[in-house]
């Protein structure tokens, strides 16, 4: 490949389906070299199988992303099979010696994630791993006795408290893009239902941008009356971001910062904002727990509920 500045680093998509705010894709873009982005649909390595509605969900996903790529002078590689072999396959037609990825600290993935890290350094290439789905790492937030925390409020309080305060990361204007490696065809994996089209109904936008609608709309909309109306069916009071988070279309750093900047400008009531974040804060605690004990998966947090009937 010739000299080091010449040879690509691989960016690693998972679920981080965004530019804006994505540690990974900073880092890569900051080396100078050629990106490559590249999602691998790994049908066995990905933990609990896709259902059908996210299926739909990551085929627009991935093409909104690689729109937004092909905006910036890059494209999203698109493979599929076993992401191990995968990356060793494109390392090896691109010459590509860094892989840059954001971490996933569920259990099985995590260390799913650890043993391709290992197996790509005994090649000669390196990974780096970021935090890019939460707002704080597991690990980082622990008690005075520095143990993970086993009560939420707690948590939440030295959560909020040490949260750093990072300034926003911009989308990268261009990319540079090695020429060659190959890209499957995203139709040919027939992620959209045909038939029938039971999608058909479906008023979400999925992809970076509608996840950025999505989140101004609650704001203007709902957020001020969602400490109440979230508890309503009725009523269309709760975020709908649930999805967006999921694929990491748009990170919680993002959303906090937005609800926290309508609070301090007078938009919502300082309780409103407070509760949503305190949502929030739970989805952080739940896998924070999760990747701190991760027995959780198959019996009680605590002990005396195992026999429970």
């Amino acid at each position: 490949m010739g000299s080091d500045t010449a040879r690509p680093v691989i960016v690693w998509f998972r679920r981080d389906l965004r530019l804006a705010e994505n540690p990974a894709l900073t880092a890569a873009t900051a080396t100078g070299r050629p990106v490559l982005p590249v999602y691998i649909l790994d049908d066995d390595g990905d933990g609990r199988p896709h259902g059908a509605a996210s299926l739909w969900w990551l085929d627009k996903s991935l093409r909104a992303l690689d729109a937004d790529l092909r905006q910036r002078g890059g494209r999203l590689i698109l493979r599929r099979g076993n992401a191990e072999a995968e990356l060793l396959r494109l390392i090896e037609q691109t010459g590509a010696d860094h892989v840059f990825m954001n971490r996933r600290f569920e259990p099985d993935a995590f260390a799913n994630d650890a043993d391709i890290a290992h197996a790509l350094k005994a090649e000669g290439v390196e990974c780096h791993g970021f935090n890019g789905s939460l707002l704080a790492r597991p690990g980082s937030v622990l008690s005075g006795t520095g143990k993970p925390y086993r009560v939420f409020t707690p948590f939440m309080k030295a959560l909020l408290q040490d949260l750093p305060e990072r300034p926003e990361t911009p989308v990268p204007a261009t990319l540079i893009l090695p020429a060659g490696p190959s890209s499957e065809d995203i139709d040919t994996w027939a992620l959209h239902p045909s038939v029938p089209d039971w999608s058909q109904s479906f008023d979400w936008t999925p992809g970076e941008v509608g996840a950025t609608e999505a989140l101004t709309a609650f704001i203007e909309s709902a957020l001020a009356d969602y400490a109440a109306g979230r508890d309503i069916p009725e009523r269309l009071s709760t975020s709908r971001l649930s999805p967006h988070l999921h694929f990491g279309e748009i990170s919680p750093r993002s959303v906090v910062r937005a609800v926290c900047a309508a609070s301090i400008q007078g938009h919502v009531a300082p309780a409103q904002a407070d509760k949503f974040i305190t949502e929030i804060a739970w989805r952080e605690f739940s896998t924070h727990l999760l990747h701190q004990f991760p027995f959780m998966a198959e019996r009680a947090f605590r002990p005396e509920y195992d026999n429970m009937p």
